[in-house]
């Protein structure tokens, strides 16, 4: 399975109602971008098929502060899905 295929498939199995979630995919299906808004953050997820390399960055609304959660390549899947799931974890808080 392909890299961006397998984080969206993990995204939908992580995601919930309450966030509010545009996923995008390159034309050629090399680049993915989902932006997620929550009332506290704006967040980007960027992957990329060949690099298998995949950025997140939020910003924090209210005090306008933004933050690199991770960046550059997954050594694997399951690094892939901790940088998801640690994700959710941050825009899950209140």
């Amino acid at each position: 399975m392909k890299f961006i295929e397998t984080v969206i498939d993990t995204w939908k199995a992580l995601s919930n109602p309450a966030l509010q979630s545009t996923i995008k995919r390159s034309a050629d299906g090399s680049r993915l971008t989902i932006e997620v808004t929550t009332q506290q953050y704006a967040a980007t997820v960027e992957a990329w098929e060949q690099a298998y390399s995949m950025d997140i960055t939020a910003v924090e609304l209210i005090s306008n502060t933004g933050v690199l959660l991770s960046a550059g390549e997954c050594t694997s899947l399951d690094e892939m899905k901790e940088r998801i799931t640690l994700l959710f974890e941050m825009l899950s808080k209140v």
